[in-house]
């Protein structure tokens, strides 16, 4: 009595505009276990929204750690492209994000780097979200006169404060 064989499979899918899913499936054959995982991505239940930023990147920089594997997740201007392993790149592609960068440190397993990033876009918080329970509104301070331009980051502002266009 030996071991058996079996192989594992991880299936991505997404739409390339913030929805995604991921799935695992095994089997004892390598084409049985992308089928039953491909089964599962297509699931309603297994698919979640991420919100991007300008429809190309995340909000904010991350830092999460997923057992052994921690992962740092820069939001990049526009242009900078994928800077990430092939593996997350695929995610990314998946999901429609342009342009990130995605560091990992510890173990490099690729089922843990993809947990690690999957829990990081989750733990990320939508800027509007976070203003309605603080009380406060958004702004964008790249409409801003003097501002930096596309791809920067949010500000909070008191509710009830003028911001003037000039």
């Amino acid at each position: 009595g030996g071991k058996l064989i079996s192989f594992t499979a991880i299936v991505a899918a997404g739409n390339g505009d913030g929805s995604c899913a991921i799935a695992k499936g095994k089997h004892v054959e390598a084409v049985k276990a992308i089928e039953k995982a491909t089964r599962k991505c297509h699931r309603f239940s297994a698919l979640e929204h991420f919100d991007l930023y300008d429809g190309r990147t995340v909000f904010h920089d991350h830092k999460t750690k997923f057992k052994k594997t921690k992962i740092i997740m820069l939001a990049s201007k526009a242009g900078m492209g994928l800077r990430a392993p092939p593996v997350v790149r695929a995610m990314c592609e998946c999901i429609g994000i342009q342009d990130i960068q995605v560091k990992f440190h510890g173990s490099r397993n690729r089922t843990a780097m993809i947990k690690a990033f999957w829990k990081a876009l989750k733990e990320q918080q939508n800027p509007a979200t976070v203003a309605r329970f603080r009380g406060m509104a958004v702004v964008d301070t790249a409409m801003l006169r003097g501002g930096y331009g596309k791809g920067c980051s949010t500000v909070f502002t008191l509710p009830g404060q003028a911001i003037s266009k000039k």
